[in-house]
């Protein structure tokens, strides 16, 4: 009975609440696109994600919602990297950044660490990749809670500088992420890679 009386819950959201969950349900057929975009990409169905993601981005603009676009621009980068498209994929991160101005979210910083390393370590630019993951960088550093964007970034560093130390910088990395973290295998590859170029300059020194 008491509950039959007592008022709906939307009664109990504030204006400002209200508003923002209607904003919220408003992006749901963008974000569920974005979504799919991203388990094509994950599964390397790399052809369909670059359609789903160029769908994902058309909804986005049309809700204009920055955050979303620019995710949906990012995966369509990352799909055309995997399709070898590299000089598409640098241009596409460059508007995924641009569409992230207005963002409030880590997607602008995420647009400019994968523009970093498609274009130091894809393309072999390495100083032009330095420039983008120092400005990359001064973005991920506002979201410390995003360890994949830090991981991202520092592997892209050394993969383009490949220092002296960079076995121990990567240890210090994979210990930072810890052992259940998704990109670890990915840090344990660049050991690998690292440790071995190492042993190859001892030998041909």
């Amino acid at each position: 009975q008491l509950l039959d009386e007592a008022a709906p819950p939307e009664a109990c959201l504030s204006n400002e609440v209200a508003a923002a969950y209607d904003v919220f349900a408003r992006l749901a057929p963008a974000r569920r696109a974005v979504a799919e975009a991203n388990r094509a990409w994950l599964a390397g169905d790399w052809l369909s994600g670059l359609a789903l993601a160029a769908a994902a981005e058309g909804q986005a603009t049309a809700l204009s919602s920055p955050e979303l676009r620019s995710a949906a621009l990012r995966l369509k980068a990352l799909n055309y990297e995997r399709l070898g498209e590299f000089g598409l994929a640098e241009k596409t991160l460059h508007l995924a950044a641009r569409a992230a101005e207005g963002a409030t979210d880590e997607s602008r910083a995420a647009a400019w660490v994968s523009l970093a390393r498609v274009v130091g370590v894809r393309q072999g630019r390495t100083e032009d990749g330095a420039l983008w993951a120092a400005y990359a960088g001064d973005q991920a550093r506002r979201f410390p809670q995003r360890k994949e964007l830090q991981a991202t970034l520092q592997l892209a560093q050394l993969r383009m500088s490949s220092p002296a130390d960079a076995v121990q910088k990567l240890d210090a990395l994979d210990a930072q992420l810890g052992p259940g973290h998704a990109l670890r295998a990915v840090v344990l590859a660049e050991r690998a890679r690292q440790a071995v170029t190492d042993k190859e300059f001892e030998l041909d020194f």
